[in-house]
């Protein structure tokens, strides 16, 4: 039952007087409590809007879609409206110069302020700003606001105990007006009075004693059991008590993540290679990572507060001031890039990239820029080797005129460098495939150039290929070189190859056979006129000179006839005079058949046997021909060099092999004439000698090559010799 109805029943059954005392204590109480809980309400202001709209501000930075980002939007700006509220509150004691609740609203007044800038930044767009300001400012206002509301909450908490003290004080005044009255009245006055009395000072000093619990950041003992004014009154209590009780255990755990990200953060910080700075609003150095001293040299104590273009080059502090100058403009998160030259603390040059940005915004400190910095030496040693290494193969290539290129059977992706451009007369800005590759190739060699690369690909043989290339009009000789990588299986990964401009040395390859061809048919033609020349004279020696000394032998003998008995000493002489012609006349057939031998007329064979008859003969060798049983009708020409052949060939076995057997085959067909000469002597090493001036083989080459016939020598040391001819029987 309420209070009001127990005074009705009481003094409504004794006195009407009393009931209208009571009804008069009645409304004093009512009042009273009116006033407590207006106090209660006036003068602790809640926290639980500011943690509610931190809620809202943190779920509408991780709001994925628009739909969930405006109902988070509408959830701060109720947290908003609230907070609007509190501040209303606590203008009445703000205005009567309360110092904590002016401090209080400035705090709230400063968190509103964050929350409009927040929101501004969400609306423009701009969410990594709005978390960056949501993590750094709104935390510690947040925190300065509730800092501020738990001392406003201790001292109201004082002000209402004493409050509370000087109310008990009036009910004691009004409890003894009503005892008065009441004995005035009858004693049942009293009675009533005093139960009266009982049912209203107990709740009320459970009321003082939670209010005090409360202030003094005790939980109350228990939940009071009634629906009265003073059950209510403890019940709005205990409620304000358990929100100010999460808003602590809310705020606890919100410093201990700070705490612990604080320590992360300068875990991460202290323990980087790279260097991190922060800076102040004239770029002096606010804070610097320990790894400094491991890069630079310098300490952290000697860099704090240094202008950092002192560790610059000075040839790199006009661009190094000039990125400042676009840094410290630039907007919120924009990142600024910088590479420039810094001198270490021994006199070292190091290369040093750094990047900064502005990482805050409204800071009153004027903080808000961090860069990082990073040696980067070793890399750019390593790509000017590079570059270095580049230039110099790409003057290389073009000295050589060789070009590279690189096919990735993969991806078939074709590269090319630039000598490769130059070669095949394309602009370095198209990138060449495989097909535009095939329609540079000249028509008739893209077949044959396909065949080398498919069976270079089905591991075959390395791709070593020449084509021609129509380039500007003009054709062009190129070969084609590559290496092949593979996998496990034998599939081709990647080919590596050459391309080389040879037009110049298929030119000079081409010049040169020319040269060589005019040469062999000039050596040809010489031969000819020489043998020519040789039977002429040969003719002329064996008629001419062999008539004259038939004569003379003739007139000789006449003169030895006719005088010779008449004078014993002519005779003599005449006999002398004949030996020596005859001895002449033996010399003369031996020139006329070193020019040419008159049996050679006779044909080859008959030839052959009368060389190897007289070779047999001056050089005690044992010599075998081996003859075709049918007519070796020949060409002149081919017959004479035949001959030449053999004869040479003889002359090579006399001079080196040290032979005691020469066997001469000698076979014809249809087309062919063959002509095999072998010895049993000790041979030679073919490879020594190639190296030699051995004109007896070079000219066996020679007429060989001038009649297109073939030529091969099987020797070996100690294995005697072998020599094969194959002459056309036409040319």
């Amino acid at each position: 039952m309420k209070i009001g109805a127990r005074l009705a029943i009481g003094y409504g059954a004794v006195l009407v007087l009393l009931a209208l005392l009571v009804a008069v204590a009645l409304g004093a109480l009512g009042n009273m409590r009116d006033s407590i809980i207006e106090t209660v309400e006036r003068r602790f202001p809640t926290t639980e809007q500011a943690n509610e709209l931190s809620t809202a501000m943190a779920l509408e930075l991780q709001a994925p879609a628009p739909p969930q980002a405006d109902r988070q939007r509408r959830i701060g700006e109720r947290s908003r409206q609230g907070l609007l509220a509190v501040r209303q509150l606590i203008g009445t004691a703000e205005a009567a110069g309360d110092d904590a609740a002016a401090h209080c609203n400035r705090q709230i007044d400063r968190l509103l302020a964050a929350h409009e800038r927040f929101r501004a930044m969400l609306d423009q767009g701009a969410r990594d700003p709005a978390r960056a300001l949501y993590l750094s400012d709104w935390l510690v206002l947040q925190q300065s606001a509730i800092d501020a509301a738990d001392e406003l909450v201790r001292l109201e908490g004082r002000r209402l105990t004493d409050s509370a003290l000087d109310t008990r004080a009036l009910h004691e005044r009004e409890r003894s007006v009503l005892i008065a009255l009441a004995a005035l009245a009858a004693g049942l006055a009293a009675v009533l009075g005093t139960a009266l009395t009982r049912s209203i000072a107990r709740p009320i000093r459970r009321a003082v004693a939670t209010a005090q619990r409360v202030a003094g950041g005790e939980p109350p003992s228990g939940r009071p059991r009634g629906s009265d004014e003073t059950a209510q009154l403890l019940d709005a209590m205990e409620q304000l008590e358990g929100r100010l009780s999460r808003n602590s255990a809310r705020r606890t755990a919100a410093e201990a993540a700070l705490r612990d990200s604080e320590r992360r953060y300068r875990l991460l910080a202290e323990n980087a290679t790279d260097i991190i700075c922060s800076h102040d609003g004239d770029f002096r150095y606010r804070y610097v990572s320990p790894s400094c001293e491991a890069v630079l040299g310098w300490t952290q104590q000697e860099l704090i507060g240094a202008d950092p273009i002192m560790l610059c080059h000075d040839a790199d502090r006009p661009a190094f001031s000039a990125a400042v100058a676009r840094l410290l403009q630039a907007r919120f998160g924009e990142p600024h890039a910088l590479t420039f030259r810094a001198r270490h603390r021994d006199g070292r040059l190091l290369w040093i990239e750094t990047v900064g940005r502005h990482v805050r915004e409204g800071i009153d400190d004027g903080a808000g820029l961090v860069t990082v910095m990073r040696d980067v030496t070793a890399r750019r040693l390593a790509e000017q080797r590079i570059r270095e290494s580049q230039a110099v193969l790409a003057r290389s290539q073009a000295q050589a005129r060789i070009g590279s290129w690189w096919y990735d059977f993969g991806t078939e992706e074709l590269r090319w460098s630039e000598e490769t451009y130059r070669i095949f007369g394309v602009d370095a800005a198209v990138q060449p495939t495989l097909p535009m590759f095939l329609t540079l190739v000249h028509p008739d060699d893209r077949d044959r150039l396909l065949e080398h690369w498919i069976a270079a690909m089905a591991d075959g043989p390395a791709y070593d290929a020449e084509h021609r290339s129509d380039v500007g009009g003009r054709t062009k000789w190129i070969r084609e070189r590559a290496e092949i990588d593979r996998d496990g299986d034998g599939r081709p990964l990647l080919a590596t190859g050459t391309a080389q401009d040879i037009t110049q040395i298929k030119e000079k390859e081409q010049a040169l056979l020319q040269h060589r061809e005019q040469l062999r048919e000039l050596a040809d033609h010489r031969e000819q006129v020489r043998e020519e020349e040789r039977r002429r004279i040969a003719r002329e020696v064996h008629d001419e000179l062999g008539q004259y000394l038939t004569a003379l032998r003739l007139d000789t003998a006449m003169l030895g006839l006719r005088f010779g008995s008449l004078a014993p000493e002519l005779k003599s002489q005449v006999e002398t005079m004949k030996q020596t012609i005859d001895q002449t006349m033996s010399v003369v057939r031996e020139i006329t058949a070193a020019l040419r031998p008159g049996i050679l007329d006779e044909g080859l064979g008959a030839a052959a046997e009368w060389l190897l008859s007289r070779f047999s003969e001056r050089h005690d060798l044992a010599a075998r021909l081996i003859l075709p049983s049918c007519e070796l009708a020949l060409d002149d020409t081919v017959a004479t060099a035949a001959f030449r052949i053999l004869q040479e060939s003889l002359t090579n076995v006399a001079r080196h092999a040290q032979a005691a057997c020469v066997e001469i085959r000698i076979a014809v067909d249809s087309t062919q004439l063959r002509l095999r000469v072998a010895d049993d002597g000790i041979g030679f090493d073919p490879q020594q000698v190639a190296g030699r001036r051995t004109f007896g083989l070079l000219g066996i080459r020679e007429r060989v090559a001038a009649l297109g016939g073939e030529l091969s020598i099987d020797a070996r040391p100690g294995a005697g010799t072998t020599l094969s001819v194959s002459l056309p029987l036409s040319r």
